[in-house]
C-alpha cells in the first residue's frame, strides 16, 4: 500500500511538474511574441516616418514650384511694363531727331543721323536686357512647372506607401494589445 501511495505521490508531482513547466514554457513564448511585436512595430514605425518625409518633400516640391511660377510670372509682367516705358521713352526721344533729319540744314542733317544711330544702339542694348529678363523669367516659371509636375508625380506613390505603413503599424499594435491580454 505504500507503495502505491508513494507512486501516486510520484506521478502527481510528475505531473504538476509538467503544466507549472508548461505554463511557464506558455507564459515566456507570450513575453517572445510581445518582443517580438514591439521590435516590429519600431520597425513600422521607421518605415511611416520614411514615407511621411517623402510626402513632405514632395509637398516641398509642389511649393516651391508653384512660388517660383509665382515669382516668374511677376518677373514678366515687370519685364512688359519696362519694355513699355522704354518704348515709350525712345518714341519721345526720337521725335525731335526726326524733325532735325528734316532740316535743310546739313550740319543739323548730319549731326541728327550721328544722334538717331546712337539712340537706336541704345535702344537696341536696353532692349536685349529686358529680353534678357524675359528669358530669366521664363526659365523661373519653367523650372516652377517642372518641379509642381516632378512633386506631384513624387506624391501618389509616397502617399500610397504611406498609407501601407500607415495600416500596417496599426494591425501591428492590434496584435501587440491582443497579445498582452
Amino acid at each position: 500500500m505504500m507503495k502505491t501511495l508513494t507512486s501516486r505521490v510520484a506521478t502527481l508531482a510528475v505531473a504538476i511538474l509538467a503544466i507549472v513547466s508548461l505554463s511557464l514554457s506558455a507564459n515566456a513564448q507570450k513575453v517572445d511574441k510581445a518582443t517580438q511585436l514591439e521590435n516590429k512595430i519600431k520597425i513600422a514605425e521607421e518605415k511611416v516616418e520614411k514615407a511621411q518625409a517623402k510626402v513632405n518633400q514632395a509637398d516641398s516640391l509642389i511649393t516651391v514650384g508653384k512660388e517660383m511660377e509665382k515669382e516668374g510670372k511677376q518677373e514678366t509682367k515687370e519685364a512688359q511694363a519696362d519694355e513699355k516705358a522704354l518704348m515709350k521713352a525712345f518714341d519721345n526721344e526720337i521725335e525731335p531727331i526726326e524733325k532735325q533729319l528734316k532740316s535743310k540744314d546739313k550740319d543739323d542733317v548730319a549731326a541728327a543721323k550721328n544722334d538717331k544711330k546712337a539712340l537706336e544702339n541704345k535702344y537696341k542694348a536696353d532692349l536685349k536686357e529686358i529680353e534678357n529678363k524675359y528669358k530669366a523669367a521664363d526659365k523661373k516659371i519653367q523650372t516652377g512647372l517642372k518641379n509642381v509636375d516632378k512633386g506631384k508625380e513624387k506624391k501618389g506613390p509616397a502617399a500610397d506607401l504611406l498609407k501601407d505603413a500607415q495600416r500596417n503599424l496599426k494591425e501591428l499594435e492590434k496584435a501587440l494589445s491582443k497579445a498582452s491580454k
